[in-house]
């Protein structure tokens, strides 16, 4: 998504959308490499955010509701290798 011959993204898209230089695909022409996240650590952000929504939520029914995400994430980090996980 830039300007042919140019390494810019084109500024319409700076301005609706702010991180479009990171929609693009790498080219291996510049040596980029972009490393994608592993199964296991998305488990664990993600556990980790909803027990984090889970504290700040304001009903009983959305605390509950996010408790049990941030198990079953933790529980698919687990099975995909992490070794320990604060639920």
């Amino acid at each position: 998504m830039s300007r042919s011959g140019t390494n810019n993204p084109l500024w319409i898209l700076t301005i609706t959308l702010p991180f479009a230089r990171n929609l693009r695909a790498p080219s291996k022409w510049l040596g980029e490499v972009y490393d994608m996240e592993s199964n296991q650590r998305f488990y664990l952000r993600r556990a980790a955010e909803e027990r984090t929504a889970a504290h700040r939520a304001i009903t009983p029914q959305a605390r509950e509701w996010h408790a049990k995400l941030a198990q079953d994430f933790a529980q698919r980090a687990v099975e995909n290798g992490a070794q320990f996980v604060n639920v």
